[in-house]
């Protein structure tokens, strides 16, 4: 049967397809075999999200899924950028960041991430490619205290860019965060969305590997590379009229997250020349995202007084009145070198990092003491 699916291939001289590549696999050919046949053929590969997955659920393994992409860049790059993916009747076309088309890869990388993030929305925010991965509507509530009143802080999702910065010696959370962002906030950053509004930059990464470590440039891996991500706009539309804002957040049911691995920090947004608010700052292999992202964030944290109602409940304010400004409450890892011995991880840990409750404290803070 072997024998005869091979001949097929040398006789026809037709390009493989999706339908071949399954035959190929249910025929036992092994990974390597059907890689090299990739790489020594025409190829019309279907690399549509709807095509991928088809793959997926035949069976088809990471390695070869990643070299079928890599032959249709192959093609697009020689062809243009006039040539794009195909898309899936209904399916919208994938964004692209384009922070990260010049640091390896192109314009086709960002399709490939686009893709495999997109691949991990098989059901209800639980992606069948990337496992656990959280929407918005499962994030966990914050809400403002005021009294008796709870008011709901809605999160919301950064956008990544990638940076000329080596990042070497990262100032972490200390009194040097500010000055390296405001840094960052005075370059030309081009900020960008991958996987259609959901997560950019770092977080991709994860679905890459998930798919082969598409990542990976050369023999020594890829480089690394500072990312910083960020919120568009000048101003929240959270307004908080307090110079001590008290907060509630709940994150004890979230899967794939032990809450008692986390907590919630009170950090201070940066603005940026061109209109951003930087949430922090991260150096990790282009692409990718782990532990060592984990342990260098670098963000301007605020002082805060915490008490612990429950598991994964937890109130925190700050200690002293913060000025007038653009702030955030963000979920982080108590212990980040550890963090990995009380998580899951994957595509809940991302949503979590990426994710930020923003809110402006306004002039009347000063005023106020709610």
């Amino acid at each position: 049967m072997a024998v005869l699916t091979l001949s097929a291939f040398a006789q026809g001289k037709r390009p493989l397809t999706n339908d071949d590549v399954i035959k190929l696999v249910k025929s036992g050919f092994t990974d390597d075999v059907i890689v090299a046949m990739i790489e020594a053929n025409d190829s019309a590969f279907d690399v549509s999200i709807s095509g991928m997955t088809s793959l997926k659920d035949a069976g088809i393994s990471s390695s070869v899924m990643a070299a079928m992409l890599k032959a249709e860049g192959r093609k697009r790059e020689t062809a243009g950028p006039s040539s794009a993916p195909a898309q899936s009747p209904g399916q919208p076309p994938p964004v692209m960041n384009p922070s990260m088309s010049g640091g390896g890869g192109g314009d086709y990388m960002q399709q490939m991430m686009s893709m495999a993030m997109s691949m991990g929305r098989g059901g209800p925010g639980m992606g069948s490619g990337m496992s656990g991965m959280l929407d918005s509507s499962q994030l966990p509530p914050l809400f403002l205290l005021s009294g008796d009143t709870r008011q709901a802080v809605k999160p919301s999702i950064a956008q990544v860019a990638s940076t000329q910065t080596k990042g070497d010696g990262m100032p972490g959370a200390g009194s040097a965060a500010a000055g390296m962002l405001m840094s960052l906030g005075r370059q030309a950053l081009s900020f960008g969305v991958v996987g259609g509004s959901m997560f950019a930059g770092p977080g991709a990464g994860i679905a890459m590997g998930m798919m082969g470590g598409m990542g990976a440039m050369g023999h020594h891996g890829p480089p690394k590379v500072t990312y910083v991500w960020a919120l568009p706009g000048a101003q929240s539309s959270s307004l908080v009229a307090s110079s001590t804002p008290r907060f509630e957040m709940s994150y004890g049911s979230l899967l794939g997250i032990d809450p008692d691995a986390y907590e919630p920090q009170l950090i201070q947004l940066v603005g940026s020349k061109d209109n951003w608010r930087l949430v922090g700052a991260t150096k990790t292999p282009q692409g990718q995202i782990g532990t060592e992202a984990y342990e260098k964030v670098t963000e301007v944290r605020i002082g805060v007084k915490s008490e612990r109602l429950a598991r994964g409940q937890v109130q925190i304010e700050p200690k002293e009145p913060p000025p007038p400004g653009e702030y955030a409450v963000v979920l982080r890892a108590i212990h980040p070198g550890k963090r990995a011995e009380g998580s899951l991880g994957g595509g809940a840990e991302t949503s979590i990092f990426f994710s930020v409750w923003d809110f402006t404290v306004s002039n009347d803070a000063r005023v106020s003491r709610h």
